[in-house]
This record gives C-alpha cells, sequence and structure tokens, in this order.
C-alpha cells in the first residue's frame, strides 16, 4: 500500500517535471513570436522584450510555488481514503492541543486498528483491500462531522480526534459509537466481510500534554485492548504499563514452557444426554505453575494470541492429542472423537490444512477420531474463505463445532452456509436457564435451530442436575460440563473408555 502512495509521488513529480520543462522551451525560443501575438505595436513589442529576463524567473517562481504547494499537499493525504494522513496528523494534534489549551477544554485521541484486516489483504489482494480501507475511511469522515477530524495514519490504522471536550461521557459515548459502527458486515463490491476495529482512546490533558506522550499512551491503551478482546476499546490507565510488563514476562514464560514442554493436555468428557454414554471429549491446556496447581487459560491464552504464540501451543495440542489417539489404538483401547480448540489465528494460517495433513501422517490415524471447535468471530471475519476452509476440512473427515454459540456476531444466513457439526450453546446461557426466562427462551431457540439446520446441538457449563434435566427435556444433544466430569489428565480420562 505504502509503495502505491510512493509511485503516485514519483509520478507527479515527473510529469510536472515535463510540463515545466517544456513550457521552458517554449518561452525561451519562442518568446519573441509569443509576444508577437498579443503585443501588435512595435515600440511596446520592444519593451517587453526587454523584460524577457525578468518575466522567466518570475514564470519559474509561480511554477515552483503551485510545484511546492502540490507536493506537500500530496504528502499530507493518504491516496487510499483520501483522508489526512500521519504527517497532518502530528502537526493537527499539535494545533488542536495549543487551542484547547487556551480555551481550558479537554482534547480526545481515539486510535482505531482494524483487527485481522490482513487476512483481507491476503485473500482478496492489496486494490481490493485498498478499496474497503477506502469505504471505512470515508463512513468514518461522514460520521464524525462537528468537532471531530479524522486520519487515515496507515493500511488499517486510523484516528478520531475530538476537541471541544468538557465531559468525560463525551468521550465514552464517542468510543461506543466507534464501536458500533464496527463489530458488523461491510460491503466491498459482491462481498460482506465481518469488520471488527479495537480502539485505544487517551485524553488531553488527563493523560499528557505533549503529543508524543499522548501518542505512546494510546497505542497501549490499543495494545491492552487486543489483550483483552479484540473489538473493544480502552482509556488509558497508568496501571496499563504495569499489566503490559507483566505480560512480557508471561510471554517469556510462554516461550521456556513450549521449549521445555511444560504444557499438558486434559481431556473433558461429553456425554450423549439420552443415554449418558461418552461420545468425545474436549482437549483442555493446562500450564502447571510450579505450586501445585494451574496458571489459569485466561491468562495466558489472550497474551499468547496477540504475541503470534498461540500458533506452536496450538500446533503442540493438535500433535499431543494426536498422539494420544495413536496410543489408544495401539494399546487396543477404542477412541472417542477429541476436539481441539483453533484460535482464531490459527484458524487465518494459510498453511493450516496442510499442517493437519501432516501431523495425520505422521502419527498415522484416522480424522473420524478429530473434531475441531472454532468461535464464531473467527468464521466471521471472512466469511467466504470460512465457507472453503471449512468444506475442506469436511472432506478430509475433521468434524466441525462452532464453539460459544450466542455469544458473537453470526448471521442465520451465513450460518445455513456453513457446515457446521455441532452448535455448543456457551455456558454463560446454560447458568441461568432455570432462573432467567430470556436465557431460557434463548436456549430452546438455538436447541430448535440446530436441530431445524441438521446440526447436533451440545451444552457447556452444565454444572448441575436441573440443568441437565432441563436440556434433556427440550432436546439437546450432548452435555459438557463439571456435573458430568472436570477436565481428567489423560490416565484417568482413558480409564472412562474401558
Amino acid at each position: 500500500m505504502f509503495r502505491k502512495i510512493k509511485t503516485n509521488k514519483i509520478d507527479f513529480i515527473i510529469v510536472f517535471f515535463f510540463i515545466y520543462i517544456v513550457l521552458n522551451i517554449l518561452l525561451i525560443f519562442n518568446f519573441d513570436w509569443l509576444a508577437s501575438i498579443f503585443i501588435k505595436d512595435l515600440g511596446n513589442l520592444n519593451q517587453v522584450k526587454k523584460f524577457k529576463n525578468i518575466g522567466y524567473i518570475l514564470f519559474s517562481a509561480l511554477f515552483f510555488f503551485i510545484f511546492t504547494y502540490q507536493a506537500l499537499k500530496i504528502q499530507s493525504y493518504s491516496k487510499i481514503s483520501g483522508l489526512p494522513n500521519k504527517r497532518a496528523f502530528k502537526r493537527v494534534l499539535k494545533e488542536e492541543i495549543n487551542s484547547a489549551e487556551k480555551a481550558g477544554l479537554k482534547l480526545a485521541l481515539y486510535f482505531v486498528n482494524l483487527d485481522n484486516f490482513k487476512s483481507i489483504n491476503d485473500a482478496y489482494g492489496y486494490i481490493y483491500g485498498d478499496r474497503l480501507l477506502g469505504k471505512v475511511g470515508m463512513t468514518l469522515k461522514e460520521i464524525f462531522k462537528e468537532n471531530y477530524k479524522v486520519f487515515h495514519i496507515s493500511a488499517d490504522e486510523y484516528v478520531v480526534l475530538k476537541n471541544n471536550v468538557e465531559f468525560i461521557s463525551e468521550v465514552v459515548w464517542t468510543a461506543e459509537s466507534l464501536k458500533n459502527l464496527f463489530n458488523k458486515f461491510w460491503q466491498a463490491g459482491d462481498n460482506w466481510h465481518f469488520l471488527n476495529a479495537t480502539t485505544g482512546i487517551v485524553v488531553y490533558p488527563d493523560d499528557g500534554q505533549k503529543p508524543d506522550v499522548l501518542i505512546r499512551k494510546v497505542h497501549t491503551a490499543t495494545h491492552f485492548a487486543k489483550t483483552r478482546k479484540k473489538g473493544s476499546y480502552e482509556l488509558y490507565q497508568n496501571s496499563m504499563n504495569e499489566e503490559m510488563e507483566e505480560n512480557k514476562r508471561i510471554e517469556a514464560q510462554i516461550k521456556v514452557a513450549l521449549e521445555k514442554k511444560q504444557f499438558l493436555i486434559f481431556y473433558q468428557p461429553q456425554i450423549d444426554i439420552c443415554d449418558n454414554s461418552i461420545i468425545g471429549a474436549e482437549a483442555l491446556i493446562r500450564w502447571p505453575n510450579g505450586k501445585g496447581g494451574f496458571t489459569p487459560p485466561s491468562k495466558f491464552i489472550p497474551i499468547a494470541e496477540m504475541s503470534g504464540l498461540i500458533n506452536p501451543i496450538g500446533d503442540f495440542v493438535f500433535e499431543s492429542v494426536c498422539m494420544t489417539i495413536k496410543e489408544w489404538l495401539d494399546s487396543g483401547i477404542k477412541p472417542v472423537r477429541i476436539s481441539v480448540n483453533l484460535s482464531p489465528r490459527q484458524f487465518r494460517d494459510g498453511d493450516l490444512l496442510e499442517d493437519i495433513k501432516e501431523v495425520l501422517k505422521k502419527t498415522n490415524i484416522s480424522s473420524q477420531w478429530l473434531a475441531l471447535e472454532i468461535t464464531e468471530g473467527a468464521l466471521m471475519e471472512d466469511t467466504d474463505c470460512s465457507i472453503t476452509l471449512l468444506d475442506n476440512l469436511k472432506k478430509m473427515g475433521i468434524k466441525v463445532y462452532l464453539d460459544d454459540f450466542g455469544t458473537g456476531y453470526s448471521s442465520l444466513y451465513y450460518l445455513k452456509r456453513f457446515p457446521i457439526d455441532v452448535l455448543k450453546i456457551d455456558k454463560s446461557f446454560i447458568q441461568g436457564i432455570n432462573t432467567d426466562p430470556r436465557e431460557d427462551a434463548i436456549v430452546k431457540t438455538i436447541i430448535a435451530l440446530g436441530h431445524d439446520l441438521g446440526i447436533k446441538v451440545e451444552a457447556e457449563g452444565v454444572e448441575n442436575e436441573e440443568q441437565l434435566k432441563y436440556l434433556k427435556d427440550n432436546g439437546c444433544d450432548y452435555v459438557q460440563g463439571f456435573l458430568i466430569s472436570k477436565p481428567l489428565p489423560k490416565e484417568k480420562f482413558e480409564k472412562l473408555l474401558f
């Protein structure tokens, strides 16, 4: 994308310089002829010829002024969206800070980063991606007008600057508006893409009074928001720096844990609700903390996702599961299907299918013993590519589970198109089915929807007999949760298979 902008600048310079040379040649060698066309009086013509050199200097100065103005203008705007770019943003930020200081008002700075936009560029190409980026920029400009300024500072990054801020509630209102603008489908040509955007926010003068300080802190807030949840926003807090340092420490520890193979795989049984038979298990990663317990996955998985370490972790889990299935088969134990969680980053990896084939070949097991659990968010980032990938997984004989169903942004149209085998109802809905009529209605609807589409339905997080009875009465197919069994190490789980 940056190559495209640079080329346009060079094209402008070459064309402008060519025009300048041509006009200079005409002026130098044909001045007398040109002057005679407009001035008929010989006396006046001779007077004009005396100012030939002065005219040439003025002509050159005019062209130099126009050239400089246009060159600076080009350098201050994005060729993708037409919005002011990073250079313009830094200049305007200084001006707005000075104005806010004189007026005694606050200034809010929003750093908007599109999540995983690279996958669209990879699938459709940069020209296509640029059109979508331009549409995003123009939409931001149309929505945020009075007291706002919008900038396109790099490929998938935008800045919204809000001036004349009196109350912090105004800052939050804009953040919510940005959040609602994204987390939905955007059209580009004949295709629809689900766009997420994570936003970091700083406020002048609360978070800093210098442009460089505000820019550094807004980047910190954005990165912090991504580790918490993509598609969200975070206002900068001083404690973020401490947490970021802690995240770096955990990231380093993850690398050590991978190298020394410290991670363990536990298995949580999934049962058929009609006859209580074990039909499968979910593979769950565990990280011993050296104190007799485990580091919660919620503490290290988001960091692994952000750093890219989730890919080697995912490879470790998948290969470990396949090796375990191989051991069971060799020992005469009939396995059950094991479902492995696939992170959004892994799902977008172009080598996913080849990596799976390689592990299956290495362990010499059938794909019938495997399922992949994928979240709604991962599927909706690029629906066309997701459908193709899921079709290929199905052709390989691998089952596909849609994990945490109900918490994401699926459309029923795409759910119909996705080749899904099992819908897993998120445990947040199961917890309140006996007390909250709304969650009761949601669970019944998901079960009915799944069956209408020919998809099996599984409930996660079943913890008591009342929940189990409710799910059985309403036709749920499979259940998983602490009522059935907590996650078990391999040695204990395999005893359930005899």
